[in-house]
Parts: structure tokens; C-alpha cells; sequence
């Protein structure tokens, strides 16, 4: 082969190598690029040593099967890995739904002077580090995050949240979100640790306490009708005072809700703040909204718990036998005829046929009680 070129991207030089030796070569852009330039000049030399000299010195090797030349991978790699050293790529994205990459976020090595940043679409690749290294992920407005590397990785995903201080914190009020700072209108935040950990069954009770100007008052404490009744700045009408729940922007039950998939609860307290929703939200309006999914690692949460009802004061009943004994007496004292024959005060007192003559009634209706949250 003859070759004379100068200051020349490599695609072009592999396209007249193709065209002189009538092979077809094959390669991956990720490794051979436009902007790598070279210059060469040889004559009547094989192509085996035009390759060599061409590729080698780029940390590129080559295979000839036929009339097909592969080029691929990077020798650099492979040397780092063998001196204990690997690469790293992956993504990074914005903590949003749908998740957005983030062009020109740093991916640096802890401690050293090697560092990256992202592409358009959120790529990073960094060649020839510790197997063992931190890496640290920045950008500006955004929370950092760092990560120890175990081996050569790819495809690593990192999602980065934006650092937002107390004045900048973003309030839904149903149909937009606007900054506390921007706010004039009566809005309370419920703060989430108000009921993180706490055995709730019902969304509704997370609130008591939560925030001023609202009244949470439970009904009952029976399993699975326990919801609590929800007053805002007292009672307004004659009518139902209930707020309007508005979940994810659609009206609905916050009973229905497990506590553990709400994000953030606002509570629309005065006229300005819920005029939006007219006569719906004369009462206050509850915006809730619930949880999205995150770009990055998968993350599952378990919260289990459970508690025992069981009444504290049970008045003390005679038991059947005497029970029927004295309605029989109060029976005859107001001349009527018994309501209970001997033989049954007989058989209750034998406890032969429990079904029919218990003889404590009352213990029956009253069990102990175990209640799981999951």
C-alpha cells in the first residue's frame, strides 16, 4: 500500500485503505471519531504494518478474518485494568418527572485532579482510575453526591436534586406550584415527619397536630372505619364542613391513600387561597400530592408495625345460671311465669350444650385484638 496523507480524520484514511484494498472495514464511532487526525506516509508497505502504524499508537487493535477488518476497543483500558484501574460511565439526570439529563455536571475523582463532565444527554466516561476510588457528582444548584466505585461499572445512573433554600421551598396549590416567598394567602405545609413512623391506618389522622387552624377529630377506633373528621378554621356552614381534598389534582378520598406514598400535604386555609375551586373549597382545600418514581438506583422501603386493642374497664357480669335464676324471680315478682325452665338453668349450669346456653355471654362478644400496618 501507498499512502501520503496529512492532518486527516482517521474515518477518511480507513475509507482509502478500503478503496486500495478492496477490504471492508468495520468499526464503532464510540472509539473512532472525526476529530482524530492523523498523518502518515508510506510506501509499497503491507497492510498489516500500514494498520499497525496507523491504529496501534491510539490504543486500537485490529482483526483480519477474510475480507473484513474489525477495528475495536481501546488497549488503554485494558492496560489500566491490569494495573488495578478501570472505567466508569454512565448518566446523570435531574431528580424531575420525567427525569431530565444534566448537561455539564462535573464527575470528578475525590482527592484527585480527574474529572469529567456530562454531554447533552447526560453521558460521562472516565478511563483509567482506582478500582476503588470515590466519585463526586456536582453541579451547580444541585446537591452533590458521592459514590464508591466497586470494579469497572457501566451505565451507572445518578439522579442530582436541586439545593433550594427555605425562601426558595415551592408550594402546589392545585393547579401550579409558587414559591413560599411569593405566597400572600393563609397556606400551611404539613410537615411529613408528622407521621413517618407512626401507626396510621388512615391518612386523615396523620394531620392532627400537623399544622395550626385545623381541627382533626377521630370518630371510632374501629379497624378500617377510623378516619377522623376534618375541620378548617371551624365550622363555616350549616351544612357539610368538610375541606375539598384535591389529590393530584383530581378530588378524591385521602382515606384511601396509604400514608407512605404522600410527597407533600398543603392546606388552603383562607378565601384567596382557595378561590380557584369557587364554592367547592369554601371549607379549605387539602392538596396532597403523591409520590413519583426517581431516575437512579432501585430503592425499596418497608415499614411494618402492629399493636394490640383491648378494653381497659369491663363491668363485671354474673354469670348465665344466676343470671336466668334471678329474671325468673324478677318474672314471678311482676306475675308473669318464669322465663327460664330448671332444665335449661340446668344445662347452662353443666355447660352441656355451650352453643345454645352460654354460660358467659359477655367474654364472646369481647376479644383481644391485633392490628398490623404494613
Amino acid at each position: 500500500m501507498t499512502l501520503n496523507v496529512k492532518q486527516r480524520p482517521i474515518p477518511q484514511v480507513l475509507e482509502t485503505i478500503e478503496s486500495q484494498t478492496g477490504y471492508v472495514i468495520i468499526y464503532n464511532d464510540r472509539y473512532i471519531t472525526q476529530d482524530m487526525l492523523v498523518s502518515l506516509h508510506v510506501k509499497d508497505r503491507p497492510l498489516e504494518m500500514v494498520l499497525d502504524e496507523l491504529l496501534k499508537p491510539r490504543g486500537l487493535e485490529y482483526r483480519i478474518k477474510e475480507k473484513i477488518i474489525a477495528i475495536k476497543g481501546r488497549e488503554p483500558a485494558v492496560a489500566a485494568r491490569q494495573q488495578g484501574q478501570v472505567t466508569i460511565s454512565g448518566r446523570v439526570f435531574e431528580v424531575s418527572d420525567p427525569p431530565i439529563p444534566l448537561q455539564g455536571a462535573t464527575v470528578s475523582v475525590a482527592g484527585k485532579s480527574h474529572q469529567t463532565v456530562t454531554d447533552s444527554a447526560g453521558n460521562f466516561q472516565l478511563v483509567g482510575i482506582a478500582s476503588d476510588a470515590k466519585l463526586v457528582i456536582s453541579m451547580v444548584g444541585y446537591k452533590s453526591q458521592t459514590y464508591t466505585i466497586r470494579g469497572e461499572r457501566t451505565n451507572l445512573i445518578f439522579s442530582l436534586e436541586k439545593d433550594l433554600t427555605a425562601i426558595e421551598e415551592v408550594i402546589v396549590t392545585g393547579f401550579s406550584k409558587q414559591k413560599r416567598r411569593e405566597i400572600a394567602s393563609s397556606v400551611s405545609t404539613v410537615k411529613m415527619d408528622n407521621f413517618t413512623n407512626k401507626p396510621i391506618t388512615q391518612l386523615s389522622q396523620a394531620l392532627q397536630g400537623g399544622t395550626t387552624g385545623i381541627t382533626v377529630q377521630q370518630q371510632s377506633g374501629v379497624v378500617g372505619s377510623d378516619q377522623a373528621t376534618i375541620r378548617i378554621r371551624g365550622v363555616a356552614t350549616l351544612n357539610d364542613a368538610s375541606p375539598l381534598v384535591v389529590i393530584d389534582g383530581i378530588p378524591g378520598d385521602m382515606n384511601n391513600l396509604d400514608p407512605n406514598t404522600v410527597e407533600s400535604i398543603n392546606i388552603l386555609k383562607d378565601a384567596a387561597a382557595a378561590s380557584m375551586y369557587g364554592a367547592r373549597g369554601a371549607n379549605g382545600v387539602i392538596v396532597i400530592t403523591t409520590k413519583r418514581g426517581v431516575a437512579g438506583a432501585v430503592n425499596v422501603d418497608y415499614n411494618g408495625s402492629f399493636g394490640i386493642q383491648q378494653p381497659l374497664n369491663v363491668p363485671k357480669f354474673v354469670d348465665g345460671p344466676e343470671y336466668m335464676q334471678m329474671r325468673n324471680q324478677l318474672d314471678i315478682n311482676e306475675g308473669r311465669s318464669p322465663g327460664f325452665s330448671e332444665e335449661a338453668i340446668r344445662i347452662t349450669r353443666e355447660q352441656s350444650d355451650p352453643v345454645n346456653y352460654p354460660v358467659d355471654s359477655a367474654s364472646a362478644c369481647i376479644r383481644v385484638r391485633l392490628q398490623i400496618w404494613v
